[in-house]
């Protein structure tokens, strides 16, 4: 069980990384559905253990209880709606084949193979949610007295932002880990030379002590 801040393997079950003391976030149980997401055989996958804040998803479940108390009409529904469809659609067919070819590129540097790993099906994941939860709530859009398409597209989207959500986290922590190690890199740099410098002096002394005295 990788830790996602050092990439120390723990034993499965473990709480806090016995190399860092980061708290272990816990892998991703099997799921029973249908998924065209491409998993490595053997990997465990990370999974959210919170909910993150998504201030256009926030914005939809404001219109639809505000049209539910009668303070706007329908049409201010469907507009929200048909903006986060635009908002998913454009991110799931630009920044995310961008990015996912950025993550193929990790997988073979000597920091980040890890992290790609996770993040790639995280936001892999992610989206595919949030297409699922979109067109649950088309149902909703095209029957607003279904409130059954409401909740349960909003639960869908609310899960794909938890992928993503904590893909970025670990974006954040593998720059960290990152430059963590580049600055360990500089350090070890720099004693070396140090040590190189005072190994050089030293021997010159060594040599101007071993010259016999003139007479």
């Amino acid at each position: 069980m990788l830790c996602v801040k050092c990439g120390h393997d723990n034993s499965p079950g473990t709480r806090y990384c016995s190399k860092c003391n980061a708290i272990m976030i816990q892998a991703a149980p099997e799921s029973t559905t249908t998924s065209v997401i491409d998993v490595e055989e053997g990997t465990e996958y990370v999974s959210p253990q919170k909910n993150y804040e998504c201030m256009w998803l926030a914005d939809f479940a404001d219109v639809t209880m505000r049209y539910a108390n009668g303070e706007v009409e329908f049409d201010e529904v469907k507009r929200v709606y048909e903006n986060i469809k635009k908002i998913v659609e454009s991110f799931d067919n630009r920044e995310l084949p961008d990015f996912l070819n950025e993550l193929d590129e990790w997988r073979h540097a000597e920091i980040g193979k890890e992290y790609s790993r996770q993040m790639t099906y995280l936001l892999t994941k992610g989206f595919q949610l949030m297409g699922e939860g979109i067109e649950v709530l088309r149902g909703y859009i095209d029957n607003p007295e279904s409130q059954e398409s409401l909740e349960t597209g909003l639960d869908k989207v609310q899960d794909g932002v938890n992928q993503i959500g904590l893909a970025e986290e670990l974006l954040r922590l593998n720059q960290q880990l990152l430059e963590e190690e580049l600055n360990r890199r500089e350090m070890e740099a720099r004693a070396e030379q140090f040590k190189s410098k005072i190994d050089g002096q030293k021997g010159a002394a060594e040599e101007s002590a071993e010259e016999p005295a003139e007479a």
